[in-house]
């Protein structure tokens, strides 16, 4: 009797195992891609010294999307909106191009203050976003 309680449990241990390795595998599909899509950051920056220009001046904005593969940027557009002062609505929207590296860069014109936010939405469903205020000065 005990060489077949031992056989009954030695017969389910590999069954057992089995099943806690194909569940952890399907946790890791899972989570890999979603924190390597989490380590994807976006930025925004200007050429403007203190982010401030004189009014009928311009500036060029600049960016980058890091963290994500390079595959990612074949084609690929961020979205730049401008809120022109008072803020209270979005006064323009404009795609702009995306390098194999992941920079892009847009020159812009704002005759009032105005705020710029790039957003770019990777495949996981994450949105990047980046934001920039240009002070116009008289």
């Amino acid at each position: 009797m005990e060489t077949a309680e031992c056989e009954v449990t030695r017969g389910w241990l590999p069954y057992c195992l089995c099943a806690v390795v194909l569940a952890f595998a399907c946790v890791l599909s899972v989570c890999i891609p979603a924190m390597a899509s989490a380590s994807a950051v976006a930025s925004l920056s200007s050429l403007a010294r203190g982010d401030q220009i004189v009014f009928g001046g311009a500036t060029t904005l600049r960016g980058s999307v890091k963290g994500v593969s390079s595959e990612q940027f074949i084609g690929a557009t961020v979205i730049l909106r401008a809120w022109e002062w008072p803020y209270d609505h979005e006064s323009s929207v404009v795609p702009v191009a995306v390098g194999t590296d992941g920079s892009f860069a847009i020159r812009v014109q704002p005759d009032k203050n105005t705020r710029y936010r790039v957003s770019w939405a990777l495949n996981s469903g994450l949105v990047l976003e980046a934001s920039r205020q240009i002070w116009v000065a008289a």
